[in-house]
């Protein structure tokens, strides 16, 4: 959550200062249900794949893929408060930022 705190922050800072800006407060707590679902839904895939014996980075990518549909509730929320431009921005940082915290917890959990 801090990971997409910072990037709505930061694409707000960035953008003209005016009256009509969405408060980034705000849209964290809208987005927040859709944010659980999906971190949730990467969290059990991934934990039903370590046994598998795959690579770190292969638990994680599978992980992405089978959960699009909570990714892409997340992102039309998004979309829906800041637009298309904005929330591909933050949705890139954020899907990155995730895989690699996905990664180190993978690595953690099984010693590395």
């Amino acid at each position: 959550m801090r990971t997409l705190a910072v990037a709505l922050c930061l694409t707000l800072v960035v953008t003209a200062a005016s009256a009509d800006e969405p408060d980034p407060s705000q849209i964290l707590r809208e987005i927040q249900p859709q944010r659980d679902l999906w971190l949730k839904c990467i969290a059990r895939v991934a934990r039903t794949q370590l046994r598998a014996g795959q690579g770190a980075a292969s638990i994680a990518d599978a992980a992405l893929a089978r959960c699009r549909s909570q990714e892409f509730r997340l992102r039309a929320a998004l979309r829906n408060r800041l637009g298309d431009a904005s929330s591909q921005r933050i949705m890139e940082i954020v899907r990155e930022t995730d895989r690699s915290n996905l990664l180190r917890v993978i690595e953690t959990v099984r010693g590395n």
